[in-house]
């Protein structure tokens, strides 16, 4: 049984595949099994992947017969994997050297800690820098889980781009969550879910090469609500609700969390600080919802 699972969803990422399987191969701890889940590339990314797998054993690929979206390719590589610990990692991006190595020490020398990330660089599509700054500091140490889950709401707010799930998991842990849902946003809601089950650490050291280029999922479905299909490719409809869902969502996690009724009970209190901090989202979801009711009346009525 490997220490780590790697976990690598991937539809058509020819152009950046081989650099993000080559940053992985080149870890200096190497007590791990690689993943990689294709959802059914139409270009030479299967090719790509099945040659590596051929000339190392660590190395196995997951195929599909079509396209079900982000969500399914993501999950069922936890399914699959038989490593204590989990990382999903982009097909687009990279990992330093060290990154495996540091992770899985710090959480084998804290059993408490379910969740370690390094701090996150953002990088071009030539792999050059985009700022000096790194990504994504969330503080969630606190040892209640209500506490944590107030940590995440507030630091979540300050620092969107979840970088944090891309860390190193346990993987029972992981498996007890809702994973990746079928919407865009569910990173965020995962995050919280973790919250839940115990604190998160993050390393000093910017391990993490997050791309950002032309054809990424951000920039090619900017919005949330249209970023629903391809989640989850039998979507069909506009999602209005975006803020909403994910306060039902956040709910379900509760839920699903199964804590202490005093702990329970704390959690949903602590929804309290979701409704305040995005009270104008939810405020001008509300109203687009009501103006198109008005006006489809009124269509109705001439």
């Amino acid at each position: 049984m490997p220490t780590v699972t790697i976990g690598v969803p991937v539809f058509n990422g020819e152009t950046f595949i081989r650099q993000t399987l080559e940053s992985i191969l080149r870890q200096q701890y190497d007590d791990f099994e690689l993943l990689i889940g294709d959802n059914a590339s139409t270009d030479s990314t299967l090719s790509i992947c099945s040659g590596y797998a051929a000339r190392d054993s660590r190395i196995r690929v997951l195929t599909s017969d079509t396209n079900r979206g982000a969500a399914p390719n993501y999950n069922r590589l936890v399914h699959e994997a038989t490593g204590r610990y989990f990382r999903w990692l982009p097909a687009d991006d990279l990992i330093a050297p060290t990154f495996l190595g540091q992770c899985v020490e710090y959480l084998n020398a804290h059993p408490d800690v379910i969740l370690c990330y390094p701090s996150t660089s953002p990088i071009d599509e030539e792999g050059n820098p985009l700022t000096r700054d790194p990504e994504d500091a969330l503080e969630v140490t606190a040892s209640r889980p209500s506490a944590r889950l107030r940590q995440y709401f507030v630091s979540s707010y300050l620092n969107r781009q979840c970088n944090g799930v891309l860390g190193v998991v346990r993987t029972d842990v992981l498996r007890r969550t809702g994973l990746i849902g079928p919407y865009a946003g569910s990173d965020k809601v995962l995050l919280a879910e973790f919250a839940l089950h115990g604190p998160f650490h993050q390393l000093p050291d910017a391990l993490f090469f997050r791309r950002y280029h032309s054809k990424g999922s951000l920039s090619v479905h900017p919005n949330p609500a249209e970023r629903d299909a391809w989640f989850d490719s039998d979507r069909r409809s506009r999602r209005v609700f975006v803020h909403w869902k994910w306060f039902a969502e956040y709910v379900a996690a509760i839920h699903r969390a199964r804590l202490p009724l005093r702990e329970t009970i704390a959690c949903y209190v602590q929804m309290r600080r979701y409704l305040v901090l995005y009270r104008y989202r939810l405020k001008d979801e509300l109203k687009a919802v009501l103006r198109g009711m008005f006006l489809g009346l009124i269509g109705r009525g001439q």
